[in-house]
């Protein structure tokens, strides 16, 4: 019922003398004071519906800044300290948006839409806060290995360099990771020893000493081609060794 409905309807109620002058007069004053509550409570919401746009726009603004940074970590990035720090920021900035949230739920318990409303993009929120956890976590992976990969290279003379391929550098990340789990334990079983051992001798091999024992091995079980489509670099890299062969060998 509107409010020039009630006016009508009390102002009937004054005329047939079912309500006096005064007890209307009170009646107005509660609903005026309803109203303005009422009110007060619509602005905190729609001041609260402005901060969450705003923080909308810092989501996706973080979110192309995580994209950048992502695509950065190819080529091998240090900016990880500052994404670590963007994304304690956002977590306080939605800790502080819960906090009102809450806040406001328990001031105006007749807001449930409003406050369902809310809940649901503080949810929103919180899931892009994982998963650029989940991102971050992905990245500094990627920059571990990156600089696993950097440091190998500088560890090598400069001519292997050229024979470094995808397969070669799966290999030696496989068998780094076994002597990972080995090094240290003094209750290694003679299977494990002799794995380990072996896995010493492999990643002290060069990469040329690798890639040309890997295309041996494939060509004479017949699968170089499969691994040539898997791994083309790797099937580059062969061939100019096969070509090395030949003309060390005077073309014969």
């Amino acid at each position: 019922m509107n409010r020039s409905l009630l006016t009508l309807f009390f102002a009937s109620f004054i005329i047939t003398g079912c309500i006096s002058e005064e007890e209307h007069q009170e009646v107005s004053t509660d609903l005026k004071t309803a109203k303005e509550s009422l009110s007060a409570v619509q602005e905190k919401l729609d001041g609260l519906g402005k901060q969450i746009e705003e923080k909308d726009l810092k989501i996706t603004e973080m979110e192309e800044q995580v994209k950048i940074l992502t695509e950065q970590n190819n080529t091998f990035t240090e900016k990880q300290p500052k994404l670590e720090q963007e994304v304690a920021d956002l977590q306080k900035e939605l800790d502080a948006v819960k906090n009102e949230r809450d806040e406001i739920k328990t001031a105006s318990s007749g807001s449930t839409a409003k406050m369902k409303q809310l809940g649901d993009e503080l949810a929103s929120a919180k899931a892009d806060v994982k998963k650029w956890q989940a991102d971050h976590k992905a990245l500094q992976g990627s920059n571990d290995n990156l600089k696993s990969r950097l440091n190998d290279l500088e560890n090598r003379p400069r001519e292997d360099i050229l024979f470094s391929n995808s397969l070669v550098r799966f290999l030696r990340q496989k068998k780094k990771t076994e002597n990972a789990s080995l090094a240290g334990r003094d209750d290694l079983s003679e299977k494990e020893q002799i794995t380990f051992e072996n896995n010493k001798k492999l990643l002290a091999k060069s990469n040329k000493d690798l890639t040309t024992e890997m295309g041996d091995y494939y060509s004479g079980k017949g699968t170089l081609e499969q691994m040539a489509q898997k791994y083309p670099d790797f099937a580059k890299k062969y061939q100019l060794i096969q070509k090395m062969r030949v003309e060390s060998s005077g073309g014969n």
